[in-house]
């Protein structure tokens, strides 16, 4: 049904028309492409269907869906599904062969950091899920997760960024992955775990340990507001040394940024126009006036 409701509206919009909302496996089944029904809609886990169609009118598989599920108001059409009978609380409606969410926060809005953790918390009992357990859930189950959003320890970034070589190596030296200002608004990715599942933690952090960061905008950090910045993530700022060993396992960030010493530097893998024309670590120069701006490296213990 095409009209504009709130989950609870669209869930008695289903009844008044003596049925329920669908499931998502019922849409799955009831899907013709030919039909080119492919229009937003409330499904009884609470996730809006067909937030991904870019092009032709195509659903994904149940276990490769990539839905987005709303922390606060979201209004949608609704898909109902007649002479289902069975009551809702005897199912769990989330994917069953990967459980990482993607939240938003309302039809016009993506949510900060903070909102995302509470979101994630408190709506689905979950955590937010580290850049490992979005990247193999992008890589080896096909999920559309492969975009920008929040991740554990309030990181930012897109850990797969198409998941194809060589961009297989992005997640661990940590490419793309960042210290973004935590009012930034972008999707959330929600770990939420399985029944009677045992959760062990997986570490957020590359091994080399370095992550880039700004303040609300980029180059907008003297060197004292870079310490603030790394202390206030759990960290410090890095050393010169701690970069190098980055980039030797592989790490690229072109952006001028301070390191302990109060020098100015960046990691580069692949010479490129405006990131010097070779690869290593490029600026110094000697330290600079502590005053500048830039962005930092951060080390985290």
């Amino acid at each position: 049904m095409a009209r504009e409701d709130d989950y609870a509206d669209a869930v008695e919009s289903c009844s008044n028309h003596l049925g329920s909302i669908a499931s998502y496996e019922q849409l799955h089944d009831a899907f013709q492409p030919s039909l080119e029904n492919c229009k937003e809609g409330w499904l009884i886990s609470g996730e809006i269907a067909f937030t991904e169609i870019t092009g032709t009118c195509t659903l994904r598989p149940p276990e490769h869906r990539s839905n987005v599920f709303p922390c606060k108001t979201y209004q949608s059409g609704v898909y109902c599904h007649k002479e289902y009978y069975l009551p809702a609380d005897t199912f769990d409606y989330l994917p069953k062969t990967q459980r990482i969410i993607r939240l938003t926060d309302s039809n016009s809005k993506k949510l900060n950091a903070e909102d995302a953790e509470i979101c994630c918390r408190t709506k689905f009992s979950g955590h937010l899920a580290t850049p490992l357990d979005v990247y193999n859930n992008s890589l080896s189950l096909g999920v559309g997760l492969c975009v920008k959003g929040w991740l554990s320890e309030m990181l930012a970034g897109d850990p797969c960024n198409e998941h194809m070589p060589p961009d297989f190596w992005l997640f661990p030296t940590g490419n793309t992955i960042r210290f973004e200002p935590l009012t930034n608004e972008y999707p959330a990715f929600c770990f939420v775990p399985l029944a009677n599942q045992t959760l062990t933690y997986i570490d957020p952090f590359p091994p080399h340990r370095v992550m880039n960061g700004d303040g609300e905008r980029v180059y907008s950090l003297n060197y004292y507001d870079a310490d603030s910045l790394c202390k206030s993530r759990g960290g410090r700022m890095a050393t010169r040394a701690e970069v190098q060993y980055a980039w030797q396992l592989g790490y690229d960030c072109c952006r001028y940024s301070w390191v302990e010493s109060g020098e100015v530097i960046f990691p580069t893998t692949q010479p490129r126009n405006g990131c010097g024309w070779s690869s290593g670590v490029q600026g110094g120069y000697g330290v600079h006036d502590k005053n500048e701006s830039y962005s930092v490296f951060c080390y985290m213990p």
